[in-house]
């Protein structure tokens, strides 16, 4: 699967990049492992070609696909997996983005950002034509 084909990006949020590399490879183990998730870094073959050893990418970016139906099904596992992860730390931020939208995830999410999370999926499932208002939430 290749990031064209899914349509998810994925970048954590902080401010040292040593801390983002570290966290975006920690997320991307975490998402690897996650049932029906399937994960991987934007450009990893860019960054093999250029044999950079030890350095510090500060664009590291995960892309995502989702084994799901609909793309409202989607979004709530792969977010899932992301509050999932997020929750083991407060302090962990991360931006997720699909057909230029985006959406933060927090590791400590409040009423807010609980709304947002289900505007953001009602939206990309209304633009998509899901047809999954009724799904279990």
């Amino acid at each position: 699967m290749t990031s064209d084909a899914t349509g998810w990006r994925i970048a954590v949020v902080a401010s040292d990049g040593l801390r983002r590399e570290r966290l975006t490879r920690d997320l991307g183990r975490a998402l690897s492992g996650a049932s029906g998730v399937d994960a991987g870094f934007v450009d990893a073959d860019r960054q093999r070609a250029t044999g950079d050893k030890g350095g510090v990418d500060p664009e590291l970016v995960l892309w995502a696909g989702v084994g799901a139906t609909t793309i409202n099904a989607a979004a709530r596992v792969l977010i899932a997996a992301i509050k999932e992860w997020c929750g083991q730390d407060r302090h962990r931020k991360v931006q997720l983005e699909r057909d230029g939208r985006s959406l933060l995830l927090t590791g400590k999410p409040d009423d807010r950002q609980v709304r947002l999370v289900e505007l953001f999926i009602e939206q990309l499932g209304a633009e998509s034509g899901d047809d999954s208002e009724g799904e279990a939430r």
